[in-house]
């Protein structure tokens, strides 16, 4: 017999203390803002535990302010469904926020999708909500800072899935990572089991930063064993002149990514705005602003890999983006030394057919000799203005490295 729709979107209540939360009985469902609700991290994870029950579906969050002080994180290790979460917009246009309000505990995750690392089939879709954590701005009497023992969450997190879309999200004042996409293989060099496709489009992240001695956390966007992911349309900027300390990257490919896309971003404010390591390139890295570091890309392949991988490595390249350090570690008194914008860490056959062309790099504040705006050749021959030089482009003496067409100013 068929069942009619009406039937179908029947809802069920669940009571919290004296508020009701409502979802419906199909694979959509949508939370409610209610006061009296203290913490939203379980009544999320009820709704996400319900949808995986029905095989999948949507969350819908209602516009409010919705205090949540655990984390909800979503394990599969089988039948992973596809899930998609997004915010319901007031009238006014304005995104639903998840708010951290537990300033006295370590950051927790947000949302953290863990599916199964041997087979990987989760797929994600996240959109139109705001996050906001816990963090302030740099001081001595800091919570977080330099906790040798605290485990550095991320705010969003797809953690061995098929697949994840980050679309109009805004996080805010997160301490430890903002968003996490990757797949754990243990693994150098193998392109088995890697996150596909991931998306980060019309985004924006503000003041997440870390510091670990470890050198583990402070991310705005991690990659790691990732194919093809894009990032686009996006502001991660950690404003020096709020948060008081630097990040440590404001997006991270490492460890077996290949051939994102970082295109048309506002990046700035981490000691590496873009790093790379241990990947297989075929990066295209194109009309970036970078802003509040004197790193725009730096390239660490120098990762041991056999010289039988020699011609499985795809060029990267980095063109038409702007670039502007205006001595922001002197200003904010960071404890860093300047490199340069774009920077090599040592030669590798890897870096091979690495394109550097139409930049436009600026120093401001420094005073630089007439010989630094002259083109920079990829060997950075040795001449009297080199250590002004390899403040814009520095390639260690890399060998097949195309460098044309950037201004520096």
């Amino acid at each position: 017999m068929r069942i009619s729709g009406i039937a179908a979107l029947l809802a069920m209540t669940l009571t919290f203390g004296t508020s009701q939360v409502s979802f419906s009985q199909t694979s959509i469902k949508t939370i409610t803002y209610s006061d009296t609700v203290k913490d939203y991290g379980p009544v999320i994870t009820r709704a996400f535990e319900d949808l995986i029950k029905a095989g999948g579906g949507t969350l819908r969050i209602r516009y409010g302010i919705y205090p949540v002080r655990s984390a909800v994180v979503v394990k599969r290790k089988q039948d992973t469904p596809k899930i998609t979460v997004t915010g319901l917009k007031n009238s006014k246009g304005k995104l639903p926020i998840l708010r951290d309000t537990n300033s006295a505990v370590p950051p927790h995750h947000f949302f953290s999708f863990e599916g199964n690392i041997d087979n990987p089939t989760m797929v994600v879709k996240i959109s139109n909500l705001e996050f906001v954590g816990n963090n302030k701005p740099y001081s001595k009497g800091h919570p977080f800072f330099g906790n040798e023992n605290m485990i550095y969450k991320h705010a969003i997190g797809g953690i061995n899935v098929k697949t994840m879309t980050i679309e109009n999200v805004t996080i805010r004042n997160f301490y430890g990572r903002g968003i996490l996409i990757g797949n754990y293989l243990g693994g150098k060099y193998t392109r088995k089991k890697r996150v596909e496709s991931p998306v980060i489009r019309n985004c924006r992240i503000y003041n997440v930063w870390g510091y670990s001695k470890r050198d583990d956390s402070g991310d705005g966007i991690e990659f790691i064993s990732v194919n093809k992911p894009t990032v686009e349309n996006s502001t991660i900027l950690n404003n020096l002149a709020q948060s008081k300390y630097i990040g440590r990257c404001g997006i991270v490919m490492e460890r077996n990514t290949e051939k994102a896309i970082i295109r048309n971003n506002k990046i700035g404010g981490y000691a590496r705005n873009i790093h790379v390591e241990c990947d297989w390139g075929g990066h295209l890295i194109e009309k970036n602003n970078f802003s509040q570091s004197s790193i725009a890309v730096t390239l660490s392949e120098d990762c041991g890999q056999s010289i039988d991988l020699k011609d499985q490595f795809s060029p990267i390249t980095i063109r038409n983006n702007t670039m502007v350090y205006n001595q922001e570690y002197h200003t904010y008194n960071i404890k860093r030394s300047p490199f340069s914008f774009i920077s090599i860490h040592k030669p590798t056959f890897m870096l091979d057919g690495l394109q550097i062309t139409g930049n436009k790099m600026t120093l401001l504040g420094v005073k630089k000799p007439v010989q630094a705006k002259q083109p920079i050749q990829a060997q950075n021959a040795r001449v009297a203005s080199e250590a002004v030089n390899t403040r814009y482009i520095d390639t260690k003496g890399q060998s097949n490295v195309k460098i044309s067409g950037n201004s520096f100013n």
